[in-house]
């Protein structure tokens, strides 16, 4: 067991943060308002709960409760053409 990693969950704090996942979000559907980024992540079964301060940004499946992390949602995002 190697003592000094650190777990997806965390490196996802330190990589980014929640204002840098939000902008990316904006920035792959092309819109501001994160409202309609919320609307469209939900019409792909997806709850997210987007922040600009320090909570961090939270990513449910709706079907399964699952969490996701930014990079997971990114990946499904590009994936699946959702943008």
């Amino acid at each position: 067991m190697n003592n000094n990693s650190i777990k997806d969950d965390e490196l996802e704090k330190v990589n980014g943060g929640t204002g840098n996942e939000t902008n990316e979000l904006r920035s792959v559907f092309q819109t501001v308002d994160t409202n309609k980024i919320k609307f469209i992540l939900s019409q792909h079964g997806i709850e997210a709960y987007l922040y600009e301060d320090s909570l961090e940004n939270r990513y449910v499946m709706k079907e399964t409760g699952e969490e996701l992390i930014h990079r997971q949602l990114i990946n499904l995002i590009m994936k699946n053409h959702w943008y």
